[in-house]
């Protein structure tokens, strides 16, 4: 992994950056990503997005108000309230052992954790993954970023307001410096542009495969 400044342009350096992303490092941006998510969505879908939440309250509500109209009795109240906890606790572990399965049988040479190389200059970012000697490369221009983070030992460039990022490593620049240089130039580059609106995201120049 390394991290260097080229001058190729007199004004603007370009940064070129290699690395690898781990898998550890996807779970945390999945954990990233849906926080961003949720954040930028209004209360009540933040509410109604916690699955357990929006079902477990109207049904207890439900189950109390048959039980105390004299509906149900106690038995049949405490069967219900029984099955329906197994249920909320079969979903949980449902997810889980997804979750671990796919841990199991992620692909050590998949794309996503293939070499990775980010060159960032003045007209934008081009992000390359490099695979068996085949390399996939997406050119982004700068008005395709709405800002950077760090956070959890990553630097992610988010794409426009949603959950979409290029995700690179702290670890992949050389040093404390390095990684301050290479901040301070996304961050003031983003800044220096207009985002593009949700109406102008098929303009030329906004992503383009190579």
């Amino acid at each position: 992994m390394r991290g260097c400044l080229r001058g190729d342009h007199a004004d603007w350096p370009a940064m070129e950056l290699t690395y690898r992303l781990t898998l550890d490092d996807w779970k945390k941006f999945n954990k990233l990503a849906r926080a961003r998510v949720i954040s930028q969505a209004s209360a009540w879908k933040q509410v109604a997005g916690a699955l357990p939440v929006a079902l477990i309250l109207p049904r207890v509500a439900a189950l109390v108000l048959l039980r105390e109209s004299g509906l149900i009795d106690r038995r049949a109240a405490g069967a219900v309230s029984v099955a329906y906890v197994w249920g909320i606790a079969s979903w949980v572990i449902a997810n889980w052992l997804a979750g671990r399965q796919l841990r199991a049988i992620w692909p050590k040479g998949g794309w996503l954790l293939s070499e990775q190389r980010l060159t960032v200059d003045g007209d934008g970012v081009t992000s390359e993954a490099i695979r068996k000697g085949c390399t996939s490369s997406t050119r982004y221009s700068w008005r395709a970023f709405s800002d950077l983070s760090e956070q959890d030992g990553l630097i992610l460039l988010w794409l426009d307001d949603g959950a979409e990022s290029l995700v690179v490593p702290a670890r992949a620049l050389a040093d404390e410096a390095a990684r301050r240089d290479f901040v301070t130039l996304v961050r003031e580059r983003i800044a220096a542009v207009k985002p593009l609106s949700a109406g102008d995201r098929n303009a030329p120049g906004y992503r383009k495969q190579m």
